[in-house]
């Protein structure tokens, strides 16, 4: 909501590489609920048509969740926007954000249609798409 569709491909085309642009979004609590508005800072806010805004319109924040960020952007170009970019931007490629010996083996497993199937953290699984947490 916050740029169109149009200028983030262009964006996307035109910034690919290590350091350009990274993935993040800034989903507020309406993510993975069925909520309609809820209170931040004393301030009423609003959820309708895929934005959160306060009362009288201003936007106040994306109901984007990361792996809804992840399918738009692995249409126009990849995943590395969601893994090795931000691993790279904060100084972490060596242990982060790519499949290697010795890195952390944090990984987020995906189905063919990027639906979130399992999660493991430092090689052990911890989600699977049932729910279920298994630390």
């Amino acid at each position: 909501i916050h740029v169109h569709p149009a200028t983030m491909i262009l964006a996307l085309r035109g910034k690919q590489g290590p350091g350009k642009i990274v993935l993040v979004t800034d989903a507020m609590a309406t993510i993975g609920t069925d909520m309609t508005s809820f209170t931040l800072n004393g301030r009423t806010i609003y959820r309708k048509d895929g934005s959160l805004r306060l009362a009288d319109g201003t936007l106040a924040g994306a109901d984007l969740d990361m792996i809804s960020a992840i399918r738009f952007v692995h249409r126009v170009i990849g995943l590395d926007l969601a893994s090795l970019y931000p691993a790279e931007a904060i100084g972490q490629a060596h242990r982060l954000g790519r499949f290697a010996n010795g890195t952390a083996a944090d990984i987020v497993g995906l189905s063919e249609h990027l639906d979130l199937r399992n999660v493991w953290i430092g090689g052990e699984k911890v989600f699977t798409a049932n729910g279920r947490l298994q630390l």
